[in-house]
């Protein structure tokens, strides 16, 4: 009858210990999951954070060149100078929005790729 208790308090403890352990396998499942989600969504974020990075890009170059040919028509004394000067005053204003804009773009991206990186370093641990 001892041995039977001592067999039973062994099963108990140890039932006890897999119970333990199956909790804390379920609490980590559901974390990986949860950082699998997040990654996807910094993925997504990336991605529509390059292409918005590459749209601004297209579009200083566009105002950079458009800059460069009123500049030209500047030196060259047209009779609307004073229209010109006020156009390129307006679009070096928007370049240098756009620029900030870029700027800014730029710095989400990288902060965003850190994140992917580190999480999949994460899931890859």
């Amino acid at each position: 009858e001892k041995k039977q208790r001592k067999v039973d308090q062994m099963v108990s403890e140890w039932k006890g210990k897999c119970d333990q352990e199956t909790a804390k396998n379920e609490g980590l499942v559901r974390e990986l999951q949860k950082v699998s989600t997040d990654q996807m969504n910094l993925k997504n974020t990336n991605g529509e954070l390059s292409e918005e990075l590459d749209n601004l890009k297209r579009l200083v170059k566009s105002l950079q060149t458009e800059n460069s040919e009123l500049a030209e028509q500047l030196e060259g004394g047209g009779k609307q100078t004073h229209e010109i000067e006020k156009i390129r005053r307006k679009i070096e204003a928007e370049n240098e929005e756009l620029r900030n804009l870029l700027e800014e773009t730029e710095a989400s991206l990288t902060t965003e790729e850190n994140k992917t990186n580190k999480l999949a370093l994460e899931l890859n641990h």
